[in-house]
């Protein structure tokens, strides 16, 4: 039953991104960041052990820019698996 629900969870999933395939998650820390994503990369650190890559646009940033007060939230152990540690900024 659960494999028939993830099967029907992808093929929904896909379709809502126009059929573009899942890209594997990174092994390691020397992977290159997909041209499909390059537009939402703001910076990245490239390859090593203490990697930061920033993800937004430039929309968000000029929201950041009018604020009078940032909240800021770090977390380690509720994160998706490709993360290692997840920031939040919150305006």
């Amino acid at each position: 039953m659960s494999k028939a629900l993830r099967r029907h969870r992808k093929k929904v999933t896909d379709a809502a991104n126009g059929d573009t395939p899942r890209l594997a998650i990174p092994k390691d820390l020397l992977f290159d960041i997909p041209e499909s994503f390059a537009d939402i990369v703001v910076f990245d650190s490239g390859p090593g052990d203490n990697r930061l890559i920033l993800i937004s646009c430039h929309e968000l940033f000029d929201g950041l820019a009018r604020a009078s007060m940032w909240l800021a939230d770090g977390t380690f152990k509720v994160v998706p698996s490709v993360f290692f540690q997840l920031y939040n900024i919150h305006l």
